[in-house]
């Protein structure tokens, strides 16, 4: 349930590959919860994911949500951090 893009600028020809990018709603249906559940795990740097603004749509790499899903609370935020590639530490709610 990816969106299908065109590597290359879109030429006649181009393969359409998937995103590997899902959506919260997407992500929620890959694994398996609810999408309130994603978002607070989202919110609270349980999972992985990116915003362009502060309350803008969540982005979550699959391979992230791969990792949230098979690891255990500990190790869960890294793994999935690691698995999208990118070095930027998710924010954190304050308690």
């Amino acid at each position: 349930m990816t969106h299908d893009h065109v590597r290359g600028g879109g030429a006649a020809g181009d393969v359409v590959e998937p995103s590997p990018w899902l959506t919260a709603d997407q992500a929620a249906v890959r694994a398996g919860r609810h999408v309130v559940r994603v978002r607070g795990a989202l919110a609270a740097g349980e999972l992985h994911g990116h915003q362009r603004t502060k309350k803008g749509r969540w982005r979550v790499h699959v391979d992230a949500v791969d990792a949230w899903v098979r690891g255990d609370e500990r190790t869960a935020a890294r793994d999935s951090e690691r698995a999208c590639g990118c070095n930027r530490r998710p924010a954190r709610r304050s308690a």
